[in-house]
């Protein structure tokens, strides 16, 4: 994954429970779509308990831009995505948008630039969602 100098820069948080695997999956799509974009990967476990935390440590051992975190304790998922932003980047700066990925979620390709360019094109965007889509998806 490739990180340009310049541009807004995305903070991508991944939050897991005992499911490694599917996390280390969700973050290598988003690796995928990160291409080019600014920014890092953080994979938070929360507290799982089950050698998760080591397992996607050991997955992400040699990607570039990821991270993997602790968050203490499970305080749910808002307390877990909190703890992937107070992680935020690595260099301690605020990136200009933070980009919540289920662990069961796996963006395709262009997903993430997609969505930034549309966040780049509206004035001071506060919340934006992307949709979900798999072969199985029933929207309601």
């Amino acid at each position: 994954m490739t990180a340009p100098q310049e541009g807004p820069r995305v903070l991508t948080i991944v939050l897991n429970w005992r499911t490694p695997d599917m996390s280390l999956k969700a973050a290598d799509a988003a690796r995928h779509a990160m291409q080019g974009i600014a920014g890092e990967i953080v994979l938070v476990d929360n507290d799982s308990g089950d050698g998760s935390f080591e397992a996607m440590q050991a997955g992400v051992a040699d990607w570039d831009r990821v991270r993997v975190v602790q968050s203490g304790h499970n305080g749910g998922f808002g307390a877990g995505n909190n703890a992937g932003m107070r992680a935020g980047l690595s260099d301690g700066t605020r990136p200009d948008y933070v980009y919540i990925l289920n662990s069961d979620a796996f963006p395709a390709p262009d997903a993430i630039a997609a969505l930034l360019a549309h966040l780049e094109a509206i004035p001071k965007p506060a919340l934006q969602a992307a949709i979900s889509t798999a072969p199985t998806a029933r929207h309601m």
